[in-house]
């Protein structure tokens, strides 16, 4: 076994000289073995330190404290450093909805990376071995993994603050046992190890013993070479993985959102495809892992190349738009309704866009000095009853805009004028009397618009706080076109220019800091 062992260390170059290393001890038979080989060895691996790290889960009460206090006893009998900790899993799986075995994996990691960080620990040794290799492997077929998912457990991980390895992993259980019994060392045994409530183990008590027996009796040394040989394939596809996607990313103003330029997408291959996302979407939420399902759906919205959306797990969506693909949290949970009362005369904060509206009376005729400028936007005063509504869009929202015949859904009127899934959940709408009089960057309603008998006036217009200018004038502007007066339509007598509307080219703004 100890040949055997030293292999597997020089093959992944596990242990740099030097290196302080201590090891995730359970009191098991596989945590026991490994802690006693690599505290014998530390003179000829030339070792700083070799201790113990041993962590309680608070789940199995007594039996955990005699698992503790076993470990404590093995330390100090070899005279090895040790630390113990405590993880509450069942806060983890209550919080983050993890399996046990998953919230009790994800606890150990983040205590370990938390101590390596805070006392220079290089190396942190885990005691798997061959068999759980072949488990996890059988376990990721049943679910359906990709080739990612075949990897299984490497043999090293590498964070910024310390590395993880598995000197075991490629020695049976029966190895081990072997040599718990020739250096006369006992171990404890987990009872929830025997539950066959959980899938390891009934893969690792009912399944792999009927495939042992009926079907291949080295399927363990079969289904844990299957991630070596996958590994380096994946290797050369995340190579080109990586050159990609530094071509189809593009800027977002937002930090958990990441988006993608949609027409070099649709020229890659795809199993090129697969990974750009799966790494888009890990940028965004770690936890997911882009399953054959969902990976469909998002092939479909590659290929129609139509508007398109995508629910994932961890409420994950991908937006197919027009010219980018947005992949990011869901909405709804960053942008909350909300409404406001704008009363006339006054201003109002919205908070949620970080801009202020306002709404001021004229008597006289007033004129838009750019045409262009979406920021605010003119009315027949005796149209409208206040105070006005400002909110974002609700279900069965309808907007009749100026010159259309009749009302539309709102949701029609934002494809149709190409509106990302994003500006609809921001964009803020203006409402007098239950109906829609502007779509803040959009248009105005056929029903409030200015007319040769309008009277009164008012300006409905929007600035960030404290940086308001004057952008109206009581007298008319040199240039007809720009005004509100001229060009008939349709036999009307109504005077107000029709100018072709289009989609604001500023994006959502960032939700304000609190």
């Amino acid at each position: 076994m100890k040949q055997k062992f030293l292999d597997t260390l020089k093959k992944y170059q596990m242990l740099p000289t030097g290196s302080t290393v201590y090891v995730g001890v359970s009191g098991g038979s596989d945590s026991i073995a490994l802690f006693h080989i690599l505290f014998s060895l530390k003179k000829e691996l030339g070792l700083k330190e070799v201790g113990i790290f041993h962590v309680n889960h608070l789940l199995r009460d007594e039996e955990a404290e005699k698992d503790q206090e076993f470990v404590e006893t093995f330390a100090k009998q070899l005279k090895a450093p040790y630390i113990l900790g405590k993880v509450n899993v069942r806060d983890i799986q209550r919080n983050y909805r993890y399996s046990l075995e998953e919230a009790a994996r994800i606890g150990r990691f983040q205590y370990f990376r938390r101590e390596a960080k805070r006392r220079g620990i290089t190396t942190i040794a885990l005691g798997h071995t061959l068999d759980d290799q072949a488990e996890t492997v059988l376990m990721r077929m049943i679910r359906g993994a990709g080739l990612k998912g075949f990897q299984a457990i490497r043999p090293v991980l590498k964070y910024p603050e310390t590395s993880f390895i598995r000197p075991l992993i490629e020695l049976e259980k029966e190895e081990v046992i072997r040599y718990l019994k020739q250096e006369n060392l006992t171990y404890r045994i987990d009872s929830s190890n025997y539950s066959t409530r959980f899938m390891r183990n009934r893969v690792r008590l009912e399944l792999m013993p009927e495939i042992e027996k009926n079907y291949n009796p080295r399927i363990k040394q079969v289904l844990a070479r299957l991630p070596e040989s996958i590994g380096m394939d994946v290797s050369f596809l995340d190579e080109i993985t990586e050159q990609q996607f530094d071509r189809c990313i593009k800027n977002s103003d937002k930090e958990d959102e990441v988006l993608l330029k949609k027409n070099i997408i649709e020229d890659l291959p795809q199993a090129i495809q697969y990974r750009v996302f799966q790494k888009a979407i890990s940028m965004v939420e770690p936890k997911v892992d882009l399953d054959y399902f969902h990976w469909s759906q998002i092939r479909k919205g590659i290929v129609d190349k139509t508007h398109f959306q995508i629910s994932l797990p961890q409420d994950l969506v991908v937006t197919f738009e027009r010219k980018e693909i947005q992949v990011n949290k869901k909405l709804v949970e960053e942008i909350p309704q909300y409404q406001y009362q704008l009363k006339k005369g006054e201003k109002i904060l919205v908070k949620e866009m970080n801009l202020n509206f306002g709404a001021e009376l004229f008597e006289k005729r007033i004129y838009k000095v750019k045409k262009d400028d979406r920021r605010y936007e003119i009315f027949d005063y005796d149209k409208l009853k206040f105070p006005l509504t400002i909110r974002n869009r609700r279900k069965g929202d309808v907007f009749q805009s100026l010159g259309m015949e009749g009302k539309k859904k709102l949701k029609d009127f934002f494809i149709d004028k190409k509106v990302s899934a994003r500006d609809k959940a921001y964009l803020p709408l203006i409402i007098s009397a239950g109906k829609i009089i502007w779509v803040y960057g959009l248009g105005i309603a056929e029903h409030c618009c200015v007319t040769s008998k309008t009277k009164r006036f008012l300006k409905l217009s929007s600035f960030e706080p404290y940086t308001a200018k004057r952008t109206y004038s009581n007298k008319r502007p040199s240039n007809r076109r720009g005004s509100y007066q001229g060009q008939r339509r349709n036999n009307s007598d109504r005077q107000g220019y029709r100018r072709k509307e289009s989609t604001p080219k500023t994006s959502a703004p960032t939700k304000p800091k609190p």
